[in-house]
């Protein structure tokens, strides 16, 4: 979709600038159509022609094409087949911000600009800072150097580049400068003249600055992308391979809880995205379509989760790895016929889980698999971490147990004498505060029980057990609403045997209304209703149920 002959050349935009405004910003008067209430602010006058730029089409279309637009889009009209914790967040801040002004900024590009500014004028990562506050440049800055140095050793068949790869921000205060705004704008509009563009910018900054959060409001910069680079417009000018990261989507990773690994596997899966540039995963012919682009998207996933869990990468523990595996759940969609789909959030957990267990087979110094510690092995080469990841697709699309495991880290939760590791999934819905559980002992003595806040909605949650294998135990789980978990589950597994023939000790999906109960132990299911025990065998949910 390279257009030849753009309205606007990219390559003079700095002269035209220069030459109309000057570099710095004199001071002017609001003008009079400002000069109105919140509730008809949103009307600009008729005669400014807000065309774009026809040479910016497909860069627009891949900066929207992005999980994190996606699901601003689907929040503010609350559209949203599915729903995951980032979603009920983007809908609460948009909802904050009064849907009529963020369809403003959405109508107009405003959220666009930061990225436009950073990505195709500024170009400059001298000096760049991470975090509205600047309090993840450090640690940003230490992935990028460290994912260039892991992928560089991986790559056995010299199949890709991974330098000059160039990592920026984007910022809400680019609105706020004059000298970063004025050139976005004559950009991305050019048929505006210069009046127009001083007033137009004039309209952005006097809305913002009359709002509490201004421009540090998370959904101005809610995004993240990998840009290729190169003769991307038919301009002839060259563009840096670039990744961006706006402080948004750091600030929502926080304030899920995940902001010590989220910010991580966001950098790590586009960064999977140049990778898949360099192996021309991208270049293969196929028409846009939500199976491709939810492929594609599945395996920059894997990519990024085998090097944060890699030894010789990030080497995260296991803590950060189901924290990673939470960040993939967070930000799926389930817009199954879009050409954008990026996966449902299991989908995109389980590809995560997967990428990650692949590091656990090439690296494990740290990391228990199946309760034994494995050997470090080479690194897997790209071109054959392509072929592995598309050799099990369908297995991660169908969230098939044996390519979603169980891992654990041997260091950080050890088992004490004579006892066994238990590892219970549960998938909670939107309600988790009403779901609870407890394990007892025979003498019905709990022995450990949890409950779950709000902030857990929509969470898959592991909890990690040590028992005695020989004694019989009994898991309660409740839902004080009385309707149970709805599209949700529950699972036991034995820890040290997470993949073996007899690794899945209790099964059970969320229609269980207020509670049920199920009587295991390690070397035997009891089946209470029927009053019968298998040696080695699954308890499914034909257990006393409470309505």
């Amino acid at each position: 979709q390279n257009i030849r002959s753009p309205t606007l050349s990219l390559q003079i935009i700095n002269q035209i600038y220069f030459k109309r405004f000057g570099t710095m910003k004199a001071f002017f008067a609001l003008p009079l159509f400002f000069l109105a209430t919140t509730a008809n602010i949103l009307n600009l006058p008729p005669d400014m022609d807000f065309s774009v730029n026809p040479v910016l089409n497909s860069f627009l279309h891949d900066l929207h094409d992005t999980p994190f637009w996606r699901e601003l889009a689907a929040a503010t009209n609350n559209s949203a087949p599915c729903t995951s914790p980032s979603y009920s967040w983007t809908y609460s801040e948009a909802a904050a911000m009064g849907f009529d002004i963020y369809n403003f900024f959405v109508d107009y590009r405003v959220i666009d600009m930061p990225f436009i500014y950073k990505m195709l004028i500024d170009k400059n990562e001298d000096g760049e800072y991470f975090g509205a506050d600047g309090s993840h440049t450090e640690e940003m800055l230490r992935r990028q150097n460290m994912t260039e140095t892991f992928w560089d050793a991986a790559n056995a068949q010299d199949s890709i580049s991974t330098d000059q790869v160039v990592l920026l921000g984007a910022h809400g205060d680019i609105l706020k400068d004059y000298n970063k705004i004025v050139p976005t704008v004559m950009l991305l509009y050019p048929l505006l003249n210069a009046v127009q563009v001083d007033n137009f910018v004039s309209y952005i900054q006097y809305i913002l600055e009359n709002r509490s959060d201004g421009y540090d409001n998370p959904l101005l910069t809610a995004n993240a992308l990998a840009f290729r680079g190169g003769d991307a417009f038919g301009t002839g000018q060259i563009f840096p391979k670039v990744i961006v990261i706006g402080d948004g989507i750091i600030e929502r990773m926080v304030k899920f809880g995940l902001g010590d690994s989220g910010p991580d596997f966001i950098h790590a899966h586009e960064f999977a995205h140049q990778l898949q540039f360099e192996l021309g995963v991208f270049d293969d012919g196929a028409l846009p379509s939500p199976e491709d682009t939810r492929n594609k998207e599945l395996m920059a996933d894997a990519f990024s989760a085998y090097f944060l869990a890699h030894d010789e990468g990030a080497n995260m523990t296991a803590h950060e790895i189901l924290e990673l595996h939470a960040t993939a759940f967070s930000i799926g969609d389930c817009s199954f016929d879009s050409d954008g789909h990026h996966g449902t959030p299991a989908q995109r957990r389980c590809a995560s889980m997967w990428g990650a267990s692949q590091a656990l087979v090439t690296g494990g110094q740290k990391i228990i698999w199946g309760g034994r510690k494995l050997q470090n092995l080479n690194l897997i080469d790209p071109i054959m971490l392509r072929e592995l990841f598309e050799s099990n697709l369908d297995n991660i699309l169908s969230l098939d147990s044996k390519v979603c495991p169980v891992v654990r880290d041997d260091v950080e939760f050890s088992c004490g004498a004579n006892q066994t590791l238990i590892v219970i999934n549960i998938q909670l819905d939107q309600h988790a505060v009403e779901t609870s559980w407890a394990l007892k002992g025979e003498t019905y003595k709990t022995l450990e029980s949890k409950e779950y806040s709000a902030a857990d909605s929509f969470q898959p949650v592991t909890e990690l057990v040590c028992i005695y294998p020989d004694d019989v135990y009994v898991f309660d789980i409740f839902d004080f609403y009385g309707d149970g978990i709805i599209g949700g589950y529950f699972k036991i597994f034995n820890g040290t045997n997470t993949q073996g023939a007899n690794a899945l000790l209790v099964e059970g999906d969320g229609g269980f209304g207020r509670g049920t109960s199920v009587t295991f132990s390690l070397s035997k299911v009891i089946d209470l209703v029927n009053n019968t025990s298998d040696a080695n065998s699954t308890i499914t949910q034909n257990t006393t149920n409470t309505t």
